[in-house]
């Protein structure tokens, strides 16, 4: 082992030591499954859609019902699309623990978390657009009558600038919440080449405790669900007349198929908190112990200035005698 402090690197060391800690571990694994669960849950969803159009038919008859089709396919691969994308992170996120770690020579991991996460805001603010777009289209093919159809143009004038400053909203968040990663990741990677340069972005820090809330929330709404649903099971068995049975099931009838849509929620939600709160830490952690390293770093750079002022002087008496 080295002692020498000279030889030490507090930026490089700092960045070691949270990209193999036990959070950073436990991010990939709660990404993981989450990853697992949310193809399971868009599967679920999909088929409660085409369970919805056979038993609903005429809202989505003709030229609806393609539409309908037609959208949700887009998103569908926008869907397929995106969980590639968070693979693909998932997996730089591991190849980066793994250099760290000294089971790979691959030092790029950081810079490509920067190029996927790219593509991630890019198809997600494409998906956005889509969604609200098809939900306007949708929504006024579906319940006004195509002779109404030149009266709703003037309202279009009001509800048209809602929509778009809306759409607006979301690339403005996306592009902000892009520029805050890169930030961050790119500080990171000067701290791996023993330059103290960049921060950690505060928009990011605020966005992480945001997420850790929305996630305790999604967590709060998939218990809910499943606690609704089992209320209304336990209601359905104990009825004795086919009127009270035929009764509740037509009132469990929604629940029934929201069970069926969302019950691997759950296991979304749950390793999105975790994953979420071990985020935090990380980000937290890392800012406070890379102010601790950046003075550090800084003492060694003047000594070892110092140490080359002297040698250069030591250099120059010998040759002068």
């Amino acid at each position: 082992m080295n002692n020498n402090v000279l030889d030490r690197h507090p930026l490089f060391e700092t960045v070691k030591k949270h990209a193999t800690s036990g959070n950073f571990l436990a991010v990939i694994i709660c990404n993981l499954i989450s990853l697992g669960a949310s193809c399971l849950l868009f599967g679920t969803v999909f088929s409660v859609l085409i369970d919805l159009s056979e038993l609903f038919s005429s809202p989505l008859s003709g030229i609806n019902s393609y539409f309908f089709f037609a959208v949700f396919g887009i998103l569908g691969l926008m869907f397929i699309a995106t969980i590639v994308i968070s693979l693909l992170l998932t997996l730089k996120l591991l190849s980066v623990r793994r250099f760290f770690k000294g089971k790979n020579n691959n030092p790029n991991g950081l810079s490509a978390i920067i190029k996927l996460q790219k593509i991630y805001y890019i198809l997600g603010g494409i998906a956005s657009v889509v969604s609200v777009l098809s939900a306007i289209i949708f929504m006024f093919s579906s319940f006004i009558p195509e002779e109404e159809a030149s009266a709703i143009i003037p309202l279009l004038f009001f509800v048209l600038p809602i929509y778009l400053a809306e759409i607006g909203g979301m690339i403005v968040l996306y592009y902000f919440s892009f520029k805050s990663i890169k930030t961050t990741v790119n500080y990171a990677i000067n701290a791996v080449n023993d330059t103290a340069e960049g921060k950690v972005s505060v928009f990011l820090q605020v966005l992480s405790i945001i997420g850790i809330v929305s996630a305790a929330s999604l967590v709060l709404s998939s218990i809910f669900i499943f606690v609704i649903a089992f209320i209304f099971f336990a209601l359905l068995t104990m009825q004795d007349t086919i009127f009270l049975s035929v009764f509740f099931s037509v009132m469990f009838l929604p629940f029934a198929l929201l069970l069926k849509s969302l019950w691997p929620l759950i296991f979304v939600a749950v390793p999105t908190l975790i994953s979420s709160i071990c985020y935090v830490k990380l980000l937290f952690g890392f800012k406070k112990d890379m102010e601790k390293a950046k003075i550090e770093h800084a003492q060694i750079q003047q000594q070892i200035a110092a140490l080359e002022a002297q040698n250069a002087v030591a250099a120059e008496e010998s040759i002068s005698e």
